[in-house]
């Protein structure tokens, strides 16, 4: 749980940190006000609790097999070529990462949009409980339970 609480707000720092480098270059202050980062933000944290909630459950999910198959993959190329396949898959389809918002509200909120931060952390909140769900609930406990053989030699490998 602790890893879990220390990667999320690190994430947040590092998502903070990136947005102040781009302000710092410029790069924010020449968007205009119906720029499609500032749209896409506020559609992202307008939807329904629920809506973000089963969104956030298949983003982690789809992330989370991306990772399993190309961990399986050989060759880096296939490694690569599956990450980028799988992922899109998941950008195309508009699912709600918690990691993957905590930037586009960053830059939302600090590059002059009209995204409050009360918006932004609705979103934040049901797409971290969905990412949860997907990642732990629907990959993580069903594949520790296929894989028994994987879990003692992880388990063997800490001592």
């Amino acid at each position: 749980m602790l890893l879990w609480i220390s990667c999320y707000f690190g994430n947040l720092a590092g998502a903070i940190l990136v947005t102040l480098l781009l302000l710092g270059a410029g790069s924010l202050s020449q968007l205009p006000p119906d720029h499609a980062l500032f749209d896409g933000a506020l559609h992202k944290a307008h939807q329904a609790g629920s809506v973000i909630f089963f969104k956030g459950i298949l983003a982690n999910w789809i992330v989370c097999m991306a990772v399993r198959v190309a961990l399986r993959c050989k060759e880096e190329i296939a490694k690569t070529l599956t990450l980028i396949s799988i992922v899109f898959i998941f950008v195309y389809l508009g699912f709600e990462h918690s990691i993957a918002n905590m930037g586009t509200f960053s830059m939302a909120i600090l590059g002059g949009g009209t995204l409050t931060m009360d918006e932004g952390l609705h979103n934040l909140f049901f797409s971290t409980v969905g990412n949860v769900v997907g990642g732990a609930l629907l990959v993580g406990m069903p594949f520790t339970y296929l894989n028994p053989r994987e879990r003692e030699e992880q388990l063997v490998r800490v001592d």
